[in-house]
């Protein structure tokens, strides 16, 4: 059909799991590799970037640059630019005004000259926009509340990762072998994922309060296990097909989906943990757990119930990264699954220091937010800063912020002049 030669059709030039892969193919015999800047260079080396590719990227990175894009200044200047009617500067604006009403009166728009009247070069896709900042605050936001929930009770647990991509690739299956990617699989996938990852987590708090051993090392062999799990379902490979219908991307399209998820899963854990009776003995086991045991509250099933919602919140994070990405990661092994939950730690520190003064979920929201900003601000500056100078700049932040916490009072006395000299 294509006219090549068989022997191409191989791991190292051509074929993509058991498929052809023209781009691949491009990649391999390209001479030189360029992308829109340096770096989206970085990214598309990354397993979250590479859209499956990352490897044979890294491969040929010696020749992958990122040229930005740009615009030649003496043609692109309004004040000599001979497709403008009215040419204007810095100084002279009068001439902006005239161009604004004719463009109005051409594309048929209402003429105002106090109608604000935006252009913008781009993509029109979500990536760009509005939608994608909403949808990594709730991701933010939810790994972070989960995190939370079982370190304030002295339960370090590194199996979040895993159990957001294992309970992502059980949803993306079973929905798509019921609707195959049609009408309703996003809501059907999240349902399941959110099941999924309640049972993982309720199964990793079991085989804590049975083996009794310290947290960190369970949750240590619950990542390989769970690892090992989705390595074996998806033999390795990126999950697809499953998560690239016209009803997932219709769910990440739009931004309002996400804020509901926010806001549920915001009131829901409010209610659960302050207003319960699970929540009272989640706050006493964790302020106090002899005093709390010796009361009578039972320890071991407030523990499992933990461990369970972590999962299905944990789910919901597996859910949105898969739609977000349109691909889940079928090959992360040896604790590969583990970087999701660095994201959260800056916004957790954040999130309780704020909840002093407001609630610490609403806290973790306003957390999110800033950490969306922030992430934000890197796109803006994509040019100068390149993702391990992001990764960087995020460790720093912690670190100083630790260091505040850790000398708050200190800090206030030397700037507010009360401190001795």
């Amino acid at each position: 059909v294509t006219g090549l030669p068989e022997h191409i059709f191989n791991s190292g030039e051509l074929e993509f799991y058991g498929e052809a892969n023209y781009l691949k193919g491009g990649i391999v015999y390209a001479d030189e590799i360029t992308t829109v800047s340096p770096t989206y260079a970085d990214e598309i080396c990354t397993p979250e970037g590479g859209e499956g590719l990352d490897g044979l990227m890294l491969e040929r990175r010696r020749h992958l640059r990122g040229i930005v894009n740009g615009i030649d200044y003496d043609v692109f200047n309004p004040m000599k630019d001979t497709y403008l009617d009215k040419h204007f500067s810095v100084r002279e604006l009068s001439g902006k005004v005239v161009n604004k009403r004719q463009l109005q009166e051409k594309y048929g728009l209402a003429v105002d000259k106090d109608v604000m009247l935006i252009g913008i070069v781009s993509r029109l896709t979500n990536q760009k926009g509005f939608d994608n900042f909403v949808v990594y605050t709730a991701i933010v936001m939810i790994t972070t509340i989960a995190l939370s929930i079982n370190l304030n009770s002295g339960r370090f647990d590194f199996s979040l990762g895993a159990m957001a991509s294992l309970s992502a690739v059980v949803g993306a299956k079973i929905s798509y072998a019921v609707l195959g990617g049609g009408s309703g699989s996003a809501a059907l996938m999240l349902v399941i994922t959110i099941a999924a990852g309640a049972v993982l987590g309720m199964v990793s708090g079991l085989i804590y309060v049975t083996l009794r051993i310290p947290p960190i090392i369970t949750s240590l062999g619950v990542t390989l296990i769970y690892e090992g799990v989705l390595y074996t379902i998806t033999s390795g490979k990126y999950v697809m097909t499953e998560v690239q219908n016209s009803s997932m991307s219709g769910f990440v399209g739009t931004w309002i989906y996400a804020a509901i998820i926010i806001a549920v899963v915001l009131v829901l854990s409010i209610l659960l943990f302050d207003y319960t009776r699970f929540g009272y003995d989640y706050n006493a086991l964790k302020n106090g757990q002899k005093v709390a045991v010796n009361t009578g509250i039972k320890e071991i099933p407030n523990a499992i119930g933990c461990y369970g919602i972590c999962g299905a919140l944990m789910g919901i994070v597996g859910f949105l990264n898969a739609a977000r990405s349109t691909t889940i990661n079928g090959g992360q092994l040896n604790f590969g699954s583990i970087s999701i939950m660095f994201t959260a730690f800056l916004p957790m520190f954040i999130g309780s220091y704020i909840s002093r003064y407001s609630n610490e979920k609403l806290g973790f929201l306003l957390a999110a937010v800033c950490m969306s900003l922030l992430n934000s601000t890197f796109a803006v500056l994509s040019n100068v800063v390149t993702a391990s100078m992001q990764s960087i700049i995020n460790a720093v932040l912690l670190m100083a912020f630790l260091i505040y916490l850790n000398n708050e009072k200190l800090l206030v006395r030397i700037f507010t002049g009360k401190i001795r000299q």
